[in-house]
């Protein structure tokens, strides 16, 4: 198995909302899937935390934006140099109970 390491992503907790603090995937490797395959993984650690929703900050010049619209993420809030985005993490559970 190799054990080389492509990118990262970083989650945390603000407040209760579940943010993506940061996704970047080493330039060789984009365009591949990698950044999709970040997303679901990071979807399925928020909804085993216990969260509905996921949000991301993209720059507006940033090519990322458009991965995530394809990954199911909605413009939530248009700042200054900067879309939020919010798309939900599938947690199943949490929503059939409400």
């Amino acid at each position: 198995m190799n054990s080389e390491e492509i990118g990262f992503i970083m989650m945390h907790d603000n407040n209760g909302d579940f943010y993506s603090a940061e996704l970047h995937i080493c330039s060789q490797y984009r365009n591949k899937g990698f950044g999709s395959k970040a997303i679901k993984t990071a979807r399925e650690f928020g909804a085993a935390w216990g969260f509905e929703d996921i949000r991301i900050r993209a720059m507006k010049s940033s090519p990322a934006y458009n991965l995530y619209l394809r990954s199911g993420f909605t413009m939530e809030k248009e700042l200054p140099f900067t879309y939020q985005l919010v798309s939900k993490t599938h947690n199943k559970f949490r929503q059939a109970t409400r």
